[in-house]
């Protein structure tokens, strides 16, 4: 540990810049990633590590940056001061670099929350690389699917649990009851949510060896329908030829109110669910 205040200055300010590089990285991994109901289900991994993983590495480097930061700006607080006062009269005075740092940051708050480009434009390129990992066989039948127990999940998705049971059963994977959380049983067969849930609706051969002792691959690939959720209503009903009002009326009988110039993930949102779902309510006959 540094042991003056000349070298604790410079630890400071290096702890604060490799702080700040993990903090810029672990957040450009979190921009590309799944979304949460994707990565949980499929058991997604990046260089190793779960989404809540990277997540949680990044809101510990968040607060470590905040420490961080206030520790500099006491070290360093007399040259800080100065950028507040007039070169001449020493007094505090408004000076147009400080202004307009503080403009700049307001017009990014004001830009991102009233989704204007160039910041919804980000946001845009955010919502294509979430969805492009999900591919419609591996999506699950409903968000938090692995947190349910095989009896909550056969009456959410009209599966029969029997069979479910059955299946598992088939595959030696106990304890199989109307009791047990998806969850638990891919941790321990080490697999992810989705090779249980094929397995217990037999899509996956449930007479196979069930434990794999190689870990999930982490990787659910790309696919889906990219954009998807930026496509207005009125948009995505013109790609698939689907009157606007009984498309309007097809998502009010599923509980979703909806107008045409709403985005798909807008309506998704109000649904409490994903804009996949949505497509799929439109599109089903």
């Amino acid at each position: 540990m540094p042991s003056n205040k000349s070298s604790l200055r410079s630890f400071v300010s290096i702890l604060l810049l490799f702080s700040s590089i993990i903090l810029v990285f672990t957040g450009i991994i979190l921009f590309i990633t799944p979304p949460g109901r994707v990565a949980h289900w499929t058991g997604w991994t990046m260089l190793g590590l779960k989404k809540d993983q990277w997540g949680a590495v990044h809101i510990i480097f968040s607060i470590l940056v905040l420490i961080v930061s206030l520790a500099h700006v006491y070290l360093n607080f007399k040259p800080m001061v100065n950028y507040f006062k007039d070169k001449i009269s020493k007094k505090f005075a408004f000076k147009m670099d400080w202004i307009a740092a503080l403009v700049l940051c307001v017009a990014v708050v004001m830009g991102t929350l009233a989704a204007i480009p160039p910041f919804s434009s980000i946001m845009d390129i955010n919502e294509t690389f979430k969805m492009s990992w999900e591919k419609p066989a591996d999506r699950a039948p409903m968000p938090h699917a692995e947190s349910m127990t095989l009896e909550g999940l056969a009456k959410k998705a009209d599966l029969d649990l029997s069979t479910l049971i059955a299946n598992l059963k088939k595959a030696e994977m106990g304890p199989a009851t109307p009791k047990t959380v998806i969850k638990q049983l891919s941790d321990k067969y080490d697999m992810t949510p989705n090779q249980v849930f094929r397995i217990a609706t037999g899509v996956t051969d449930p007479s196979q060896p069930a434990v794999s002792n190689t870990p999930p691959s982490g990787s659910c690939g790309g696919g889906g329908k990219s954009g998807l959720g930026r496509k207005t209503l009125k948009q995505f009903c013109a790609d698939e030829n689907i009157e606007i009002s009984a498309a309007i009326a097809k998502l009010k009988a599923a509980g979703m109110e909806a107008k045409p110039g709403e985005t798909m993930k807008a309506i998704a949102n109000k649904g409490l669910t994903n804009p996949h779902a949505v497509s799929d309510i439109l599109t089903k006959e």
